[in-house]
């Protein structure tokens, strides 16, 4: 019997894939993208880059999606999900250009990215306790992002 998770198969050692799976962060982005098209007026983009009391909601919108985003199974699909991942978990710009429009929209959704990059982190541990090799690049991917785990 196979245990839920599992990346291979522990008697043949048959690595488990699937094709429909592996375009998961495909279909996240395509969410999101969806998500920012709602955004219509002057007035939105503006709301956007300078916030307001209880943040813009397209912005809001968008981490609701990255939040519930289920994360993949397959040790292929995580791998590819956490390199993709990972560069929207890191801040852009410094000090005096954070807040920038070219950097302030991507800034906004980084506390999303790296909770989601925790999330991927322990359904790796559960997933990859045999592959400690993997399971130890993806534990440093995520370090490298700023993100405490």
């Amino acid at each position: 019997m196979i245990e839920a998770f599992s990346t291979h198969c522990p008697q043949c050692g048959y690595e488990f894939n699937n094709r429909e799976a592996s375009a998961s962060f495909t279909r996240l982005m395509n969410e999101l993208k969806a998500a920012e098209a709602t955004r219509t007026t002057a007035s939105d983009i503006r709301s956007a880059m300078f916030g307001q009391a209880f943040g813009d909601p397209v912005t809001n919108k968008k981490k609701t999606i990255i939040s519930n985003f289920p994360i993949p199974n397959t040790k292929a699909d995580i791998l590819e999900f956490v390199t993709m991942a990972a560069p929207l978990a890191v801040k852009k710009g410094g000090f005096m250009t954070q807040n920038h429009p070219d950097n302030k929209l991507h800034n906004d959704l980084v506390g999303a990215w790296q909770d989601k990059l925790k999330q991927v982190v322990m359904k790796a541990r559960f997933s990859m306790k045999e592959d400690k090799k993997t399971l130890a690049e993806i534990e440093d991917i995520v370090r490298q992002c700023g993100v405490k785990i």
